[in-house]
């Protein structure tokens, strides 16, 4: 149910809803007007069979003498058909039918007198009882015999109760021809809204990676213009992202040289408390610098294209972090294969991890699959992150600790840095209070196998 309301709800749906029943009233009306023809031909066919039953009875009573016609009353009742040698009383609920009273005369000739034929809707005749009586409409018809005797023949006026061959063969196509429509509106509704789709998985893909190739400008004047706009939004957006990128790695590199500079000059220099709180501060800029640049080659990266084992590589960060005097805990298994850098993605875990351990005193890791995808959670015992600064920080140089100092709150590009490798990736980086307490850090990366 779930999937029929989204369907319905987007652009596919509603142009297959219109096209469908668009077509359907189309083809309802026709049937309509068919069934109408179809009707006005079965009743004239009746009134034909009718007069030419009244006109076989007529013709039987004006052949016998008058004193064997009462022989056939009982005979004409077994076919459901009522003979009276007299003419019935006037009745209020009796309508002349014209083309039968023609027709029933061309059948009878000049020696029977026709009076008039009625329809007498459902009711007893006068001299039946109510309740003894079937009480279908009836086609009363009354004349006198050549011999002048009054004559009169009710005969029942059932409708058929089986639809003619050609009706049933109608329906049948009606039928076919719906379902053919159906599955040529869900084609067309799939066609139509192709290149939307496309598209929208092509804007998904550039939040993720700059760098994807530009979407084919073919297929119909309004889709060439919509793909031509969106590649060169594209390229405008990757010639910024480069632009801002390059100066960001330029300055950050230039600035190694003096830096590397001072460090000789002070290391060089006679020993005092000031010199010793310099070269702390030069091994913060370049601490800094460092970063600066991995932020710079983070935002450029290039597509991944090494198939890794993701267990491995979880386990060895995490064993290196053990080995260093860290409490860190590393359990699960995805026995997945992802599509990484592995330098890169070892520096994104690194970060998550050192974070964990510096804020939080210990982390705890445990690797899952997720679908189509290997969610790595990262969980430590710090005090968490106020809800509306969860997505803050994953921004360039945004940190919580105000005391600026390097020892307690870093540069703020480390989660920075470790988002924007997990979205070179295809994959990303969530943050989230833990239930008990702590910060929780979800990494999400798709398998390689999903991957087309």
């Amino acid at each position: 149910m779930r999937f029929l309301a989204g369907f319905f709800r987007s652009m596919a749906g509603r142009v297959f809803l219109v096209l469908l029943f668009g077509s359907w009233l189309a083809f309802a009306f026709s049937f309509w007007i068919a069934s109408g023809r179809e009707a006005s031909h079965f009743a004239q066919l009746r009134g034909h069979f009718a007069a030419d039953r009244i006109a076989h009875w007529l013709q039987l009573l004006d052949a016998l003498p008058p004193r064997e016609r009462q022989t056939l009353l009982p005979l004409a009742a077994r076919e459901e058909t009522r003979l009276m040698l007299a003419l019935p009383p006037p009745a209020l609920d009796k309508r002349e039918i014209p083309f039968l009273h023609d027709r029933l005369q061309e059948k009878l000739g000049a020696a029977i007198h026709l009076q008039n034929v009625r329809l007498q809707e459902g009711g007893c005749p006068p001299d039946q009882e109510e309740g003894s009586c079937d009480k279908a409409r009836r086609v009363v018809a009354s004349a006198r015999l050549s011999d002048g005797t009054p004559a009169t023949v009710e005969l029942l006026d059932k409708p058929p109760r089986r639809r003619s061959p050609a009706l049933d063969r109608f329906l049948v196509q009606m039928a076919i021809f719906a379902v053919a429509l159906a599955l040529l509106a869900g084609g067309v509704a799939y066609w139509v809204t192709r290149p939307l789709r496309r598209m929208a998985k092509a804007a998904l893909s550039l939040g993720r990676n700059i760098a994807q190739p530009p979407l084919p400008e073919a297929g119909p004047a309004e889709v060439r213009d919509a793909s031509r706009a969106f590649n060169r939004m594209q390229s405008q957006i990757r010639r910024h992202v480069e632009e801002r990128t390059g100066i960001l790695a330029a300055i950050t590199h230039d600035l190694q040289t003096p830096l590397t500079r001072m460090r000789l000059r002070l290391e060089n220099a006679p020993a005092d408390p000031q010199r010793d709180k310099l070269l702390q501060d030069l091994e913060h800029m370049g601490q800094m610098v460092k970063e600066g640049l991995d932020l710079a080659r983070s935002l450029d990266a290039p597509p991944p294209s090494q198939l890794l084992a993701i267990d491995s590589l979880v386990y060895s960060v995490c064993e290196d972090l053990a080995d260093a005097g860290h409490k860190v805990n590393c359990s699960g298994e995805s026995l997945a294969t992802v599509r990484a850098r592995p330098v890169d993605l070892r520096r994104c875990l690194t970060n998550l991890l050192t974070n964990a351990v510096n804020y939080g005193d210990y982390a705890d890791v445990h690797i899952e699959r997720a679908d189509k995808d290997v969610l790595i959670r990262i969980k430590d015992g710090g005090p968490g992150i106020p809800a509306d600064q969860l997505e803050r920080v994953l921004d360039p140089f945004v940190r919580l600790e105000t005391s600026r100092s390097r020892d307690t709150g870093g540069t703020g590009l480390g989660l920075t840095i470790a988002h924007n490798i997990a979205r070179g990736h295809g994959g990303s980086l969530a943050l989230r209070n833990g239930q008990d307490g702590g910060l929780e850090v979800l990494l999400l990366l798709p398998l390689a196998e999903a991957k087309p």
